[in-house]
């Protein structure tokens, strides 16, 4: 395949661990235009998978080989000693696929252009909600509600896109919960921004202690309605490490660090807060901490994929039922 992206091979790798996890069986397909070479080849992945011969099965009902946004599909067969056994065949969709296939598919309207998310997030996204499908059994609104939000929320903790916090756009993950049409998505998107924004906040903290001598206090939140928390469009006095009339060593009075202004000081009586106010001046502002403060790695907040796929999928489920 020629998916190979950083952000894709997170994927798999969330779609591997939610395997393990659920004990079923998720068989990621090749994409091949030729009917017979898709069929072959889809045998010979789908043995690999399940450790049964799938060369003598008639592969001609999989019948979405050309389908843009892929597929996925559940497939009954009998072992060898005549049991049921159930694999999910996955075939993601193309490259370059534009979030319009999903508001169509979906019956939305289409996304405005600036709530157009890109098409390596719209992929990821298509991905992940094919993968959660494969857990359905009656195909129920539930398992649609539970599928459009395991690949939102999926999609926040791999990628982490952190525009939203300045309350400006939507970030790509909410813009697809949006185009999905379901609640439980828009939700999702919230949890996963809520997680996020707390790791934001107490590694900006942890940066301006460690680099800036600043006794930065972390003001909590536990609201996942992050659309409506209002956002500073400045540090007001009290939260910018502000150290008073300090020598700085130089004969000059140390400032504090103020992002815009990127003055540094050496007194230990500096105080700070980072919230979810003012997380996005901290990190963007000129002379900044950076965007993140500390380097990215999908679901960092968690120990292991295994950990991130489990609490994705409780959250999904919570969430479908609830909304």
């Amino acid at each position: 395949m020629s998916l190979s992206s950083d952000l894709m091979v997170a994927v798999f790798t969330l779609i591997s661990a939610l395997e393990a996890n659920t004990g079923q069986k998720i068989a990621i397909l090749d994409r091949i235009e030729d009917p017979q070479m898709f069929w072959a080849r889809s045998a010979a992945i789908l043995c690999q998978k399940t450790g049964d011969s799938f060369c003598d099965k008639d592969m001609q009902f999989m019948k979405s080989n050309t389908e843009p946004s892929g597929m996925s599909q559940l497939i009954e067969y009998k072992g060898k000693n005549g049991q049921i056994k159930r694999v999910c065949a996955i075939l993601p969709p193309i490259n370059k696929i534009d979030a319009s296939y999903l508001a169509d598919a979906m019956g939305t309207a289409w996304p405005k252009p600036q709530d157009v998310a890109p098409d390596a997030d719209t992929q990821a996204w298509i991905t992940l909600y094919h993968a959660a499908h494969c857990l359905d059994t009656n195909g129920s609104d539930f398992e649609e509600k539970r599928a459009a939000a395991f690949a939102t929320l999926g999609l926040v903790i791999i990628d982490a896109d952190p525009s939203f916090t300045a309350g400006m756009r939507r970030s790509p993950p909410r813009q697809l919960a949006v185009i999905s049409g379901q609640e439980s998505a828009y939700w999702a998107a919230g949890v996963g921004e809520r997680l996020v924004m707390d790791l934001w906040k107490r590694e900006a903290a942890e940066r301006l202690r460690a680099d800036f001598n600043c006794d930065a206090n972390v003001v909590p939140n536990t609201s996942i309605d992050m659309e409506r928390i209002p956002k500073h469009s400045q540090l007001t006095p009290g939260q910018a490490c502000e150290s008073g009339p300090q020598q700085d060593g130089t004969g000059q009075e140390a400032q504090g660090y103020v992002p815009g202004k990127g003055v540094t000081f050496s007194s230990a009586t500096a105080k700070g807060t980072v919230s979810d106010e003012n997380l996005w001046v901290w990190m963007y502002g000129t002379g900044g901490l950076g965007v993140p403060p500390k380097p990215w790695r999908p679901w960092k907040m968690f120990g292991s994929a295994e950990e991130a796929a489990e609490y994705t999928l409780k959250t999904a489920e919570s969430l479908a039922r609830q909304k």
